[in-house]
């Protein structure tokens, strides 16, 4: 857990932060996200005492850190910012070894924990542990990034605008990676971002701020879209809180999948032709001995003989996993011709069929819900139900 008390930062008369108190409950990715100059950045090096506030305390753990040996204090905290920040005289390896080397950490385990790490960011460290950051996309910069942050397993870490400098593809699929190792890892995070997409999507809560680091609202991404505190805060949502909220909710989260008529590639003929008769549709799903879907195959062509499972046949268009959000599902099926989706758990083994009715009724249930929030709100607030 991180504890900011009074957190104050002054530059002459101006206050940058201006008697900031917030807590991040361990475990959780907390948002600081707000207009130029409200003190995000500043907030989050005080943390890290890369920046010494002029007064109040930050708690780590619960143990005052304002006057701590600050070299101690860093090497506990990770720390990735907007460009990747990597030496560039250094292998990946080596860069991601950096604190673990300060720490005088045996070579092997050191060793060990890189490769860890660079498989839990996506990266084949037989490929790139000896290239050099020059050698690397962006992406792949952003990836080292975030192993050296996490290679001495430090128990905070704070995030500036990490993802802000990769295109917008890039930036998707670092933000999924993100969330990802975070379910796994569960650390206890402070991320900085202007983006209100961003803070919505990886944030388990999201503090919007105002100048000087005054706190608008504080709460999760649920409560913050159903219920914006103040004309600030919905002004800073902008328009279009329903598809913002479709980022909060999961392709899992969907009662129900579609079923779809499939067979395996290590069916036995008998077996395939027994299944073909209780089949009416045009396709069926081909999936392999793992279960992972792989192609369609004409139903007519299976039964004539002059198609085999083991064949190319015809690409899946649209596969979606089962943690993409409703956001990503929409996007990808609005571009696909077949009105539906196959959906894949994390190994990429069939979990269903979806169809864009299937989101249009999930749409509606959020809509639904949020009316029945925003009531919820006003009575408690003794608007009688109605909203004024």
């Amino acid at each position: 857990m991180i504890r900011l008390e009074s957190l104050t930062k002054r530059y002459g008369d101006l206050r940058a932060v201006d008697d900031l108190t917030l807590e991040v409950p361990a475990g959780e990715l907390v948002v600081l996200i707000g207009p130029s100059g409200c003190g995000k950045t500043t907030t989050l090096e005080m943390v890290n005492r890369l920046v010494e506030p002029t007064s109040g305390h930050i708690f780590l753990e619960g143990k005052d850190v304002t006057r701590v040996n600050v070299s101690t204090l860093r090497r506990r905290i990770g720390y990735v910012i907007q460009q990747s920040g990597l030496f560039p005289h250094m292998t990946i390896a080596d860069n991601v070894a950096t604190v673990p080397r300060l720490l005088r950490w045996e070579k092997q385990r050191t060793v060990e924990r890189v490769n860890e790490l660079l498989a839990l960011v996506g990266l084949d460290s037989a490929t790139h542990a000896t290239r050099y950051p020059r050698e690397l996309s962006g992406g792949q910069q952003q990836r080292v990034g975030v192993a050296r942050a996490l290679a001495a397993d430090p128990p905070v870490m704070l995030m500036d605008e990490p993802f802000g400098a990769t295109d917008p593809i890039t930036r998707e699929h670092l933000q999924d990676e993100f969330i990802r190792i975070q379910s796994e890892l569960r650390k206890t995070i402070v991320f900085v971002t202007h983006d209100i997409d961003e803070a919505i999507k990886m944030g388990d809560r999201i503090a919007i701020l105002g100048e000087g680091s005054y706190i608008a609202q504080y709460d999760t991404p649920e409560h913050i879209l159903s219920a914006p505190a103040n004309e600030f805060v919905e002004g800073f949502l902008g328009e279009g809180l329903l598809l913002k909220r479709l980022q909060l909710a999961r392709v899992r989260d969907i009662e129900t999948f579609d079923d779809w008529p499939k067979l395996r590639l290590d069916d036995e003929p008998a077996v395939v032709q027994e299944t073909l008769r209780h089949i009416s549709r045009e396709w069926v799903l081909v999936l392999d001995e793992q279960a992972r879907p792989r192609r369609w195959a004409r139903t007519s062509a299976l039964r004539e003989g002059t198609d085999r499972l083991s064949n190319p046949g015809e690409p899946i268009q649209t596969v979606l996993q089962d943690e993409f959000s409703l956001q990503q599902a929409l996007q990808e099926m609005l571009i696909s011709t077949s009105g539906g989706a196959v959906v894949v758990d994390a190994d990429g083994r069939y979990r269903g069929v979806v169809y864009i009715e299937t989101l249009n009724r999930a749409v509606r249930s959020m809509r639904a819900d949020a009316e029945d929030q925003l009531v919820e709100v006003d009575r408690a607030a003794g608007n009688g139900g109605a909203r004024r």
